[in-house]
């Protein structure tokens, strides 16, 4: 999996993407970044129906809030245990 980590700067100033091979993108708008995530998301589904794609990718958004929340609650429970 590829780990990206997204800048922004003031409003006025455009929104910076560095992955994790060290690409760097830049997008002066946000309409910019959004039609190259729509893109990017054409691009994974491929051939596999827009429905099939959503429930996909909601239950990975579900399973990483289910790990993100177990993880914090964790680290919660140590320190207060410390």
């Amino acid at each position: 999996m590829r780990t990206l980590n997204l800048l922004t700067c003031s409003p006025v100033d455009a929104i910076i993407l560095l992955t994790s091979q060290g690409r760097i993108h830049v997008w002066e708008k946000k309409s910019q970044l959004y039609a190259s995530l729509r893109q990017s998301c054409d691009e994974l589904r491929g051939g596999m129906d827009a429905s099939q794609y959503k429930d996909y990718i909601l239950t990975l958004l579900f399973v990483k809030y289910i790990s993100d929340k177990a993880e914090n609650d964790t680290e919660r429970k140590s320190n207060e245990l410390s």
